[in-house]
C-alpha cells in the first residue's frame, strides 16, 4: 500500500507512474501520484488498484485516453474500486480522469472530479470512459466538474448526438448500475452533459436505483442530465431516493434537460 503524505511526482517521457500488472494489486490510502506530461498515472492490466484516500492527479495527452487511470485486460480484466480519494486534472481524448478499456470500475467515495476531453468532437468521456465492462456508482461516490470540450463545426452539425459525455461515457455492452452517489456539475459542449448513456446501437445497459444526477449541462445535443442513446437499455426504478434535477441543454433543437 501506498500510506503518508508524500508524493511520487513522474515528468514528461514516461508512460504512467505506476503500472499494476497481471494479479497485482495496489493500495493508495494517501499522498499524491503527480504527473507533468505522462500518458497515465496509474496502468492497470489484468490487476486491481484500491483507492481509499490520496490524489491521482495531472495525468494524460489530448492523443491517447485515461490520463488519471486506464484499465485493461485479458481473461481476468482490470479492477478498481475508488472508495475515497480524488482523481482529478487529468485529460485525454477518451476518458480523462479514467478510461476503462476492459474491466470493472466500480465507485462507492471519492470524486473524480475536474478532468477533461480537449480535443473536440470525436473526445467523449471527460471525467470516465468505460469501453467494455461494467461501473457500479453507489455511497457517497462523486463524479464532478469535468467536461468534454465541443468548439469545432464537427459539433455544431452533429444533429445525431454521435458525442458526448461530461461526467460518463458508456460503450460497447458496457452496464452501469447506478445505486447512489452523486453526477453533478459536469460540461458536455454536445450532448449528455451528466452521462451518455451509449452510442446508436452498442446495446449499452443502464440502470438507476438511486442517487443523485444535477447540474448538469449539455451545450449542443440532447440530455443535460442524462443521455439514453439508440440500443441502449435504460431503466430508472428507485429503490431508494432518485434525484434528476436541475440539469440543461443549451440548444434551440434538443430535448431532455
Amino acid at each position: 500500500p501506498l500510506a503518508g503524505a508524500g508524493k511520487i511526482l513522474c515528468k514528461e517521457g514516461s508512460d504512467q507512474v505506476i503500472k499494476v500488472e497481471n494479479g497485482g494489486t495496489l493500495e493508495l490510502k494517501s499522498g499524491v501520484l503527480q504527473g507533468t506530461g505522462v500518458r497515465h498515472i496509474v496502468y492497470v492490466e489484468d490487476g486491481t488498484l484500491n483507492v481509499s484516500g490520496g490524489y491521482i492527479v495531472g495525468g494524460g495527452s489530448d492523443d491517447r485516453p485515461g490520463g488519471g487511470i486506464f484499465v485493461t485486460g485479458g481473461a481476468e480484466r482490470g479492477k478498481v474500486n475508488i472508495q475515497g480519494g480524488v482523481v482529478a486534472a487529468n485529460r485525454g481524448n477518451f476518458g480523462g480522469g479514467i478510461y476503462i478499456e476492459s474491466g470493472e470500475l466500480n465507485i462507492s467515495g471519492g470524486a473524480v472530479t475536474g478532468n477533461a476531453v480537449f480535443n473536440g468532437h470525436e473526445d467523449n468521456g471527460g471525467g470516465i470512459y468505460v469501453n467494455r465492462g461494467t461501473l457500479k456508482l453507489s455511497g457517497n461516490g462523486y463524479v464532478t466538474n469535468n467536461s468534454k470540450e465541443c468548439d469545432c463545426n464537427d459539433c455544431e452539425n452533429d444533429v445525431n448526438n454521435k458525442h458526448g459525455g461530461g461526467g460518463i461515457a458508456l460503450a460497447n455492452g458496457t452496464t452501469m448500475i447506478m445505486s447512489g452517489g452523486y453526477v453533478t456539475g459536469n460540461y458536455s459542449g454536445l450532448a449528455g452533459g451528466g452521462i451518455y448513456a451509449g452510442f446508436f446501437g452498442h446495446n449499452v445497459g443502464f440502470t438507476m436505483s438511486g442517487g443523485t444526477i444535477a447540474g448538469n449541462c449539455a451545450e449542443l445535443g440532447e440530455g443535460g442530465g442524462l443521455r439514453i442513446g439508440g440500443g441502449t437499455n435504460g431503466v430508472i426504478q428507485a429503490t431508494g431516493k432518485v434525484y434528476i434535477t436541475n440539469n440543461k441543454t443549451n440548444s434551440n433543437n434538443d430535448w431532455g434537460g
